[in-house]
C-alpha cells in the first residue's frame, strides 16, 4: 500500500507544481495582453499619421511609440527572469519547447519595430505596409495566448484562456478595422489597390464578421460574472456611431472619396470602443490569477489529499491492529468466530503470535495498516478517478474549440500555398463555401485537408 500511497503523493504534487506553472502562463499572458493594446493603438496612430502625409498626428503616434515601448521592456524583463528561462525551475512557465519556441518568435518579431518606427517617421513607407508589420508582431503575440490555452490541463482554467484568447483575437479584428478605416479617411479615399487574390487593405465586412465570431465563442466559454461585465460594456459602447462610419467606408466602396475630416472622428470611436474591450480583458485576466490562486489552495485543503494517508501510515502503522484476511465462508458473506466486527477478519494484539488459519478458511495476506486506512485509500483512489474522467471530458470539451481554429489555420495554410491567396481570402473562399453548402466551417476546413493532394496550383506544378 505505501507504493500506491507514494504514488498518489506524487501526482498530487505534480498537479501542484503544473498549476504554479500555469500561474505563471498566466502573468505571460497578463504582460502580452497589456503589450498587444499599446501596439494596437500605435499601429491606428502610425496610419493616421502617414495616411495625412506626415502632417498631422505626429505628437499622438509618438505618446503611443512610449507606450508601446515600456509595455515591451515590462515584458522582456519578465521573460528574463533567471527562473522563467530555466526550463527545469518549478516557476518556469508550462509548455516546455512549443511555448519557447513561440516566445522566441515574438522576440523576434518585436525587434523589427525600431526599424519600421524609424521608417514611418521618415515617412517610407505606405500604411498598408505599416499595418502588416504590426499586425505580424501582434499575431505572434497572440500565438503566446492561444499556446498558453491549448497546453492547460486544468479544465476551469482553460475556458478562462479560450475565453481570455478569443477575447483578444476579436480586439485585435477591431484593431485592424480601426487601422483601415484611420487610414482610409486620413487619405481622403478607400484605398483602390485591391485584387482578389491580393487586396492591398482587409476586407471590411471581413473583419466585422470575423470580430464578431470571435466575441460569440468569448461569451460562450466566459465566466457569469464576466458575461454580466461583458453586456455592461456592449451597452456603453458606442456602436450607433461606429455603425453609421462603417457604412460611409462601405458605400464608398474601393477607391471612393471619403471626408477626410471624419478620420479623428472614426479613430476616436473605435478607440473608445477597443477601450471597453481592454476593461473586459483585464478582468478576465486577473481572474485567471485568481482562479489559479483558488485551484492551488483547494488542492492544497482537498479531504482525498494522499498526503494525509501518508501521514497516517508513516505515524500509526506500529500501533495499528493486524487482520488475517478471511477465507472462503467470508467471502460467502459469512464472518468467522473471532472476527472483527464490520470486517469479517480476525483481530490480533500488536506483538502477539499470529494464529493458525482455521479449517475450511483460506489465508491470504495480512494488512498491518487496518481497515479504516484501506478503506480511506480506496475512497481516494476512487475520488481521483472520478476527478480525472471529469476533468478529461471538460477539457476535451473545452479543446474542441482550439481544436478547430487549428483545422482553419492549416485549411488557409493549404489554399494559400496552392492558390496563391492571400490568408484573409483563403478564409473568405472557406466561409463563403460553408455558406452556400449550408455546411460548417471546420468541415469545410477538413475537406481542403483531405484534398490536399488533389489541388491543382502553385504546389503541385513544381
Amino acid at each position: 500500500m505505501e507504493s500506491i500511497l507514494a504514488f498518489l503523493v506524487a501526482a498530487r504534487r505534480c498537479e501542484l507544481r503544473e498549476l504554479e506553472q500555469l500561474a505563471r502562463s498566466c502573468e505571460l499572458v497578463r504582460a502580452v495582453s497589456e503589450l498587444v493594446h499599446r501596439l494596437q493603438a500605435e499601429r491606428g496612430c502610425s496610419n493616421l499619421h502617414l495616411a495625412a502625409g506626415g502632417r498631422h498626428f505626429d505628437g499622438d503616434r509618438a505618446a503611443c511609440v512610449a507606450a508601446s515601448i515600456e509595455a515591451d521592456a515590462a515584458l522582456r524583463t519578465w521573460l528574463e527572469q533567471a527562473d522563467v528561462l530555466d526550463a527545469r525551475g518549478g516557476a518556469a512557465p508550462t509548455g516546455g519547447s512549443r511555448l519557447l519556441t513561440r516566445i522566441a518568435l515574438a522576440l523576434h518579431a518585436l525587434d523589427g519595430l525600431p526599424a519600421l518606427r524609424a521608417t514611418i517617421a521618415a515617412g517610407r513607407c505606405t500604411p498598408h505596409e505599416a499595418t502588416q508589420r504590426f499586425t505580424q508582431a501582434i499575431a505572434a503575440l497572440l500565438a503566446l495566448v492561444f499556446e498558453a490555452a491549448d497546453i492547460a490541463t486544468d479544465p476551469a482554467i482553460s475556458r478562462l484562456l479560450v475565453a481570455l484568447f478569443n477575447l483578444m483575437q476579436g480586439k485585435e479584428f477591431a484593431g485592424q478595422e480601426r487601422a483601415a478605416g484611420a487610414a482610409a479617411f486620413a487619405a481622403g479615399r478607400a484605398n483602390a489597390a485591391a485584387n482578389a487574390r491580393h487586396p492591398a487593405e482587409p476586407d471590411l465586412l471581413h473583419l466585422i464578421e470575423t470580430q464578431e465570431a470571435c466575441f460569440a465563442r468569448f461569451a460562450a466559454f466566459c465566466p457569469p460574472e464576466v458575461r454580466s461585465a461583458w453586456d455592461a460594456a456592449c451597452q456603453a459602447m458606442p456602436l450607433a456611431e461606429l455603425e453609421r462610419l462603417r457604412r460611409k467606408l462601405l458605400a464608398a466602396g474601393k477607391g471612393g472619396v471619403l471626408p477626410s475630416a471624419l478620420a479623428e472622428p472614426w479613430f476616436a470611436c473605435c478607440s473608445a470602443r477597443l477601450d471597453h474591450l481592454r476593461v473586459i480583458e483585464d478582468l478576465l485576466a486577473g481572474g485567471l490569477r485568481a482562479a489559479c490562486a483558488a485551484r492551488i489552495a483547494a488542492l492544497q485543503r482537498d479531504p482525498d489529499d494522499p498526503e494525509v494517508l501518508m501521514c497516517a501510515l508513516a505515524g500509526g502503522a506500529d500501533a495499528a491492529p493486524v487482520f488475517l484476511a478471511g477465507g472462503a465462508d467470508e467471502l460467502a458473506g459469512v464472518p468467522g468466530e473471532g472476527d472483527e466486527p464490520g470486517t469479517g477478519q480476525t483481530a490480533i494484539a500488536p506483538g502477539a503470535e499470529r494464529p493458525a488459519a482455521a479449517p475450511g478458511r483460506l489465508e491470504l495476506a495480512a494488512d498491518p495498516f487496518g481497515p479504516r486506512l484501506t478503506r480511506s485509500l480506496v475512497d481516494v483512489l476512487h475520488a481521483q478517478s472520478c476527478r480525472l474522467q471529469a476533468m478529461g471530458e471538460e477539457l476535451a470539451a473545452v479543446r474542441a474549440s482550439l481544436d478547430e481554429r487549428k483545422l482553419i489555420d492549416r485549411a488557409k495554410a493549404v489554399l494559400m500555398r496552392h492558390q496563391g491567396l492571400s490568408e484573409d481570402a483563403a478564409y473568405r473562399l472557406m466561409r463563403q463555401t460553408a455558406m452556400n453548402q449550408g455546411r460548417r466551417l471546420p468541415d469545410v476546413a477538413r475537406a481542403v485537408l483531405e484534398l490536399e493532394a488533389f489541388l491543382p496550383g502553385v504546389a503541385s506544378a513544381g
